[in-house]
C-alpha cells in the first residue's frame, strides 16, 4: 500500500487510538505493559476499515520510522504505544529520573485557566506530559489553541515536594500531577 503524508499522519492517529485509549475499536487485547502481538495488530487494522485492507507491516514500520515523536515501538514481534495510555488494564512501568533542565507544558489559554486553580491534571491519561523542549511544548499547545500558553514547571520545587519525575522510552517526562504553585507561564500571546 502506497502510504502519502497524509495517510501516514491517519494511520498514525488511529494506532495511537487503538494502542492508547481503545484496543478493543480492532476487538484487540493489551498486556499490562501495552503489549500486543504485531501480526495479529496488522490483521485487526487491515480487516477495520477498507482503507487499511492494503496495508502492509512495512507500512507500519514506516510511521515508526518517520514519526520523530517516536509514539510506538516495536520489539520482540510485539507493538504498543510508548506512552499516553488511558486503558485502565495498561501500567507502564517508567524509569524514575531526576530532571536536570526545565521542564515546559503546552496548553490552551481556556485549559489555563483550570490549570491555575488544579495544576496539571493526567485527565484521562496516566500522566501528565512534559518536555524539555520548547519546541515541543509549543507544538502540543498549537493542537489545542492558535495562540498556546506555554508553561514552565518548578522542577526544583516539585521534587523538594516529593513530586516523582518519569521518562518515557522516546524522552516524554511524566507525573501524576503538578500542583499550581510549581507552574508559571513561560510564553503567553
Amino acid at each position: 500500500m502506497e502510504l502519502n503524508e497524509n495517510l501516514r499522519k491517519k494511520l498514525s492517529r488511529f494506532m495511537a487510538l487503538v494502542l492508547r485509549h481503545k484496543p478493543q475499536t480492532i476487538g484487540i487485547k493489551l498486556d499490562s505493559d501495552g503489549w500486543c502481538d504485531f501480526e495479529t495488530f496488522l490483521q485487526k487494522v487491515q480487516r477495520s476499515s477498507p482503507r487499511w485492507h492494503k496495508l502492509t507491516a512495512e507500512n507500519i514500520h514506516t510511521v515508526l520510522e518517520k514519526c520523530n515523536k517516536q509514539r510506538f515501538t516495536i520489539k520482540d514481534g510485539r507493538i504498543r504505544a510508548n506512552q499516553g495510555h488511558s486503558n485502565k488494564g495498561v501500567d507502564l512501568q517508567f524509569s524514575e529520573i531526576t530532571p536536570q533542565e526545565d521542564l515546559y507544558h503546552g496548553t490552551s489559554r481556556s485549559a489555563w485557566e483550570k490549570i491555575r486553580q488544579s495544576g496539571l491534571l493526567p485527565m484521562q491519561r496516566h500522566h501528565v506530559h512534559l518536555s524539555a523542549d520548547l519546541d515541543t511544548a509549543w507544538k502540543v499547545g498549537k493542537r489545542y489553541d492558535k495562540d498556546p500558553v506555554i508553561l514552565k514547571i518548578d522542577v526544583p520545587g516539585c521534587q523538594a515536594a516529593d513530586i516523582k519525575f518519569f521518562i518515557s522510552e522516546n524522552d516524554v517526562y511524566l507525573c501524576k500531577h503538578i500542583p499550581p504553585q510549581f507552574i508559571q507561564v513561560f510564553k503567553q500571546n
